[in-house]
């Protein structure tokens, strides 16, 4: 897929380059004019690092007395990130996750998108390259994930603690897929964003994933509402993933069930307060025939908060619960996060958390995460 990672970067750059000569090309005689608009069509790059220590310390399964510890350095993240202003509210996104094990170019390249909002001063703007969907909030605070963070398996280390590494398929973030979409909005109060997509090794799949057609009959949708109380945000989502898009996974033990599109839904609140350096967020899904298999279920709720102590110093906490309903078979998970994040000017950070989690109301573990790393 190298061509098509190609394609998406030339043809940002192209676009973006047009943009530039229309606004030269608008006042040729003024060379003045045509200087200030192409100074303020900027590149800015960023970009970060860091790793991460995790310590799990879980009762023993079946009832067994006594528990089972584990701990895990992990390079967490190295990433660089590309902003493209281009001028009359368009804008260019590429992001390189160095991280990424996986050879395959898709891979690397994480996000390369054209956003180009209330295009000539309307309400309607375009969307189209690699990235994330409009869908949810994607809230976590830091190392110990949240349960919205990543769709499918995501636990206190990623994957569930309770079930030796195997993955709880659950809704949640949904990147580095392809996409176009189109956004509407109406007098900063409310925006609406659609989107299709399918993933970015389409065109590497078997046929029979693919069946007949484009290749594009996901869809998202998010609405976000500026609320009349000053600081309020209410966010309504929502997402179908045909089949075919990701038929190649599978929740364990269900590879016998009905398969079917999946949807998800949810409904959130953000709110910064006016007054003080505090931000307050809360959020529901629900997922229907998760995992492409019927009668898969899930409801997650996720509470949470940040206050800025000072200019250097974030403390944060956040609460989840998930229920999975696979068929009849019901599993409960509850987590509660302490997080508190220390920046020095430099860009250099340092993290610790704590964070305890639950099984069916009863089965423990508890989770001490650092992390260190540098943002520039």
């Amino acid at each position: 897929m190298k061509r098509h990672a190609y394609i998406l970067i030339t043809g940002l750059i192209a676009l973006g380059g047009a943009l530039l000569g229309a606004a030269v090309a608008a006042e040729p005689d003024d060379e003045l004019v045509a200087a200030r608009r192409l100074a303020r069509s900027t590149v800015q790059i960023g970009g970060e690092f860091n790793t991460d220590y995790t310590f799990s310390l879980r009762d023993r399964d079946g009832g067994a007395s006594g528990t089972v510890g584990r701990g895990d350095w992990a390079l967490q993240q190295t990433n660089l990130r590309f902003y493209l202003d281009l001028g009359n509210g368009a804008q260019g996104r590429i992001k390189l996750d160095l991280s990424e094990r996986s050879p395959r170019e898709q891979a690397i390249l994480e996000e390369a998108l054209l956003i180009w909002r209330q295009i000539c001063g309307g309400p309607f703007g375009i969307i189209f390259g690699k990235g994330e969907i409009p869908y949810g909030q994607d809230r976590t605070l830091g190392v110990i994930q949240s349960y919205h963070h990543n769709n499918g398996a995501d636990s206190s280390e990623g994957v569930s603690i309770f079930n030796r590494g195997a993955p709880i398929w659950h809704p949640g973030e949904i990147d580095r897929v392809v996409m176009g979409g189109v956004s509407f909005d109406w007098r900063d109060i409310l925006r609406l964003e659609v989107a299709v997509f399918q993933p970015d090794d389409y065109a590497e799949r078997p046929r029979d994933w693919r069946r007949d057609g484009s290749g594009f009959e996901s869809l998202a949708a998010r609405l976000w509402w500026q609320t009349p109380l000053e600081g309020l945000v209410a966010e309504l989502s929502g997402v179908r993933q045909y089949i075919s898009d990701r038929q190649g996974q599978r929740a364990p033990g269900n590879r016998d069930a009905a398969r079917n599109d999946e949807y998800a839904f949810s409904v959130g609140l953000d709110y910064r307060a006016p007054t003080l350096p505090l931000e307050l967020f809360a959020e529901y899904e629900m997922g229907i025939n998760w995992n492409f298999t019927t009668g898969y279920n899930t409801h997650t709720v996720s509470v949470g908060g940040l206050y800025q102590l000072t200019d250097k110093i974030e403390l944060g906490a956040m609460a989840e619960w998930l229920r999975i309903d696979n068929r009849g078979a019901v599993a409960d998970y509850n987590k509660f996060v302490a997080h508190g994040k220390y920046t020095w000017a430099s860009g250099l950070y340092f993290i610790g958390e704590y964070g305890v989690e639950a099984l069916n109301w009863g089965q423990v573990a508890h989770v001490f995460a650092l992390r260190t790393g540098v943002a520039f």
